[in-house]
């Protein structure tokens, strides 16, 4: 027992009370609701943020996703916009992306290498949706050609976990994947991000 307990003392994170720094760069796929699943294709997914370690397992901090997608062809365009009355129109084209600032949590998996780290994470904060750059028809008929729809905001929430392998004293390779849940209106979307990128830490 004493010496499991030494192994875990041992292995504990040495950069406790640092902060650290990261950017990651992925794709996105989308999730929910079927609708979103159905009418956009997979997109690039984009995280930069830092974070402060608590002590040897905990770190907060706070970050900002950018992710973006384009429309999957011709759809209904109440397909790609649920939130618009569209009826009978055509949506062609088009993309949506999304802006999430979150305040986040990591705990660190006790792991015996000095060289390797293992994370969950959970977070909350400010979703922004926007779609943009959709050009809509009926019967064949033009409407607008660059249909530019406001953007709207809402309470968005996070959970996932990654893993990082140290390169250098102060830099590491680390791969994330992370949920994605914005609580839109009608329906909330929700996609999943994995990234690779650096920590600085």
């Amino acid at each position: 027992m004493l010496a499991c307990l030494a192994t875990l003392l041992i292995a504990a994170p040495a950069d406790a009370g640092r902060p650290a720094l990261y950017a990651v760069y992925g794709i996105a796929r989308p999730v929910k609701p079927d609708a979103f699943r159905s009418a956009w294709e997979t997109g690039t997914s984009f995280a930069g943020g830092f974070g402060y370690r608590t002590g040897p397992w905990f770190e907060f901090g706070a970050a900002l996703s950018i992710d973006r997608f384009t429309g999957n062809g011709d759809r209904p365009a109440h397909v790609l916009l649920p939130d618009e009355d569209l009826t009978g129109a055509t949506a062609l084209g088009g993309e949506m992306s999304t802006l999430y600032f979150s305040l986040e949590a990591r705990a660190f998996l006790p792991i015996s290498s000095p060289r390797v780290m293992v994370w969950v994470l959970g977070g909350t904060g400010l979703f922004r949706r926007t779609f943009q750059e959709i050009t809509l028809s009926s019967d064949d008929a033009l409407i607008d050609e660059l249909f530019l729809f406001d953007s709207d905001n809402a309470l968005g929430v996070s959970g996932g976990g990654g893993t990082g392998v140290r390169i250098s004293d102060d830099l590491w390779i680390a791969v994330e994947l992370t949920y994605i849940v914005g609580l839109t209106d009608e329906q909330w979307t929700t996609y999943l991000p994995l990234r690779i990128g650096l920590t600085y830490r």
